[in-house]
């Protein structure tokens, strides 16, 4: 009599990301060759709405069923077990099987010493049409930053990226992005001021394009296998002209370190926020690691994140110009924070994460539109091969106060509200020293130096946007 209690059984919930990892490896050229297999990346397993173990996990599956697997209708659940994520362009039933046998993605990949390691086939086809650029552009009033557009001129096109954070590398100062948006070095980067095109950095000669998978995970399987980093330096021409802080984030609070001996699968699941300099405000998910995208002359191509929506329904509304893109931890939206057991947050400061540089648009068979995501680099791994740390207090001021065109107004109305006629006065007399005046506002002579009570957390909105393909500046009303 057999009993399995002598038997290795398939737990998959004890599955760690090397295992998924070292699995897509060992079938890379099998999953590779089947036609309709557009990427790969490991993660969960995707439960579709309609399945029985949707909201109970032990519900049983239909092993005849054959229903679509779609972005839309499915999700990661709580009791989602590891996998590797298989993207098809075309959902094939299983009888369609029977004349091209060999084209079948196997549910179960094998590894030599007995593990076994589960897929998820989604239905994903790719969508031809990229999205649009952005309408309107906000660019900063004062001082410049991460979350805000940069523009630069190349090959006769002027190409407008964002700005990550600010880091440094113990000597200078740079303003973080992606690598294909700083160019050659020396290029010039502007930003729009009162309408007019400013010089605010120039391209420095520390840029990587991508990295071995085992030189930035020692250890981890990935032959041929290069991870996409995409990361640039522009040096700042006036450090004085920027700040720290990211417009729509705030202050930034430490680097989330992910490597080799931190990083696993509950990093899938977590809520992240951005701000891209092309489409604003983001927010989403990240739903799968080390998604390959490419593979050319025998070399493969990975996306350390892949960005996803958060909510059924919802989008990434990302688009191009967001590449640089800093995203965050969005810990106060995260279900799996536990007040009494997780040490407490710091209040007002999100963690950074990631990197974008690039994104990824999918076709949402049977619903309208189609679905974005954003791939990513862990920014751990961008500022160790750069060489540089994040500057978290370049105390400047930060594009969500109230700069000193707020102030000085306050001070100069307040000095005209007083009823005490000594005190009207003193104040009178006294006023260009605790303001300045509307003259010299609209010429924009304002000292350089930061008052120290600059503490108004009003929001405001940037005074120039551009719009057109090319970003052609206007203002608006």
């Amino acid at each position: 009599m057999r009993t399995s209690r002598f038997i290795r059984t398939s737990d998959f919930a004890s599955l760690s990301l090397r295992d998924l990892l070292e699995a897509r490896d060992q079938y890379h050229v099998h999953l590779a060759n089947l036609d309709n297999v557009i990427g790969t990346a490991v993660g969960r397993y995707r439960i579709r709405d309609t399945d029985p173990d949707f909201n109970d996990p032990r519900g049983q599956q239909d092993p005849t069923d054959s229903e679509e697997r779609t972005l839309g209708n499915s999700s990661v659940r709580k009791w989602s077990w590891p996998c590797v994520l298989v993207m098809v362009s075309h959902w094939q039933r299983k009888d369609e099987f029977r004349d091209r046998p060999g084209q079948f993605v196997p549910p179960r990949l094998y590894l030599p010493d007995g593990r076994v390691v589960p897929t998820c086939v989604i239905y994903a086809p790719l969508d031809p049409v990229a999205p649009g650029p952005a309408p309107e552009l906000a660019f900063p009033s004062d001082l410049t930053g991460g979350g805000f557009p940069i523009l630069t001129d190349e090959q006769g096109q002027e190409r407008i990226g964002s700005i990550g954070c600010l880091v440094t590398d113990g000597s200078y100062v740079y303003a973080l992005t992606g690598a294909h948006v700083v160019g050659d070095e020396g290029t010039t980067a502007y930003t729009i001021a009162r309408g007019e095109r400013v010089e605010v950095a120039r391209s420095y000669r520390k840029s990587i394009r991508s990295v071995p998978i085992e030189k930035a995970y020692p250890g981890w399987p990935g032959i041929r296998t290069h991870i996409n980093v995409d990361a640039g330096l522009f040096k700042l021409s006036d450090v004085e002209a920027w700040t720290a802080q990211v417009y729509g984030i705030g202050r930034l609070g430490e680097l989330i370190d992910l490597n080799v001996d931190t990083l696993d699968l509950d990093v899938v699941g977590c809520p992240v926020r951005g701000q891209g300099g092309a489409s604003g405000p983001l927010e989403g998910e990240i739903q799968g690691l080390f998604y390959r995208y490419r593979s050319v002359g025998g070399m493969d191509y990975v996306a350390e994140m892949l960005i996803g929506p958060r909510y059924k329904g919802d989008r990434v509304n990302t688009r191009p110009g967001d590449s640089g893109t800093v995203w965050c931890w969005d810990a106060k939206n995260d279900p799996t924070i536990i007040p009494s057991r997780t040490p407490p947050l710091v209040d007002n400061e999100l963690r950074p994460i990631a990197l974008q540089w690039g994104g990824q648009v999918f076709l949402n068979p049977g619903s309208p539109g189609n679905v974005r995501f954003a791939l990513a680099s862990c920014l751990s791994t961008v500022c160790r091969e750069l060489d540089v740390e994040l500057v978290r207090d370049w105390e400047l001021g930060h594009s969500l106060y109230w700069g000193k065109v707020g102030h000085y107004k306050v001070a100069a109305t307040a000095c005209r509200l007083s009823s005490n006629t000594n005190l009207d006065t003193l104040l009178n007399a006294n006023l260009e020293t605790i303001a300045v005046s509307d003259q010299s506002i609209s010429s924009g002579n304002l000292s350089a130096e930061r008052p120290a009570s600059w503490c108004v957390s009003l929001p405001r909105e940037a005074d120039v946007r551009l719009d057109g393909p090319h970003g052609c500046a206007r203002r608006h009303a």
